[in-house]
């Protein structure tokens, strides 16, 4: 562990969740601390506000994680009565595979 592990928005999300968060949490932290040594080096004075507009980012991206998935599932087709089967033709020292319904072969 360490000190980004023990940070308040890493330790909100779950388990499954939370190396994730880590790795958001610190690409953010390192934009940051670019923003603060640039402002500085110009003259400008410091603010919070590049901090506070990336830790609401972060927060409604977790947030997006947690919600469940809005697509549709999809039910799979139910099992035709019909059963093809795969013909295997020996010729010479190589196999082919003739699957029916397609014009192509495969060599085995």
């Amino acid at each position: 562990t360490g000190i980004l592990a023990d940070c308040e928005l890493v330790k909100s999300v779950p388990s499954y969740l939370q190396k994730k968060a880590l790795k958001v949490v610190a690409a953010k932290l390192a934009l940051v601390a670019r923003f603060d040594y640039t402002n500085v080096d110009t003259g400008r004075t410091r603010s919070d506000s590049a901090g506070r507009r990336f830790r609401e980012e972060i927060e409604t991206k977790i947030a997006s994680w947690q919600t469940q998935d809005k697509a549709p599932v999809l039910k799979a087709l139910p099992k035709s009565a019909v059963t093809t089967s795969l013909d295997v033709v020996s010729c010479g020292a190589s196999n082919l595979l003739l699957i029916p319904h397609f014009p192509c072969f495969f060599i085995l």
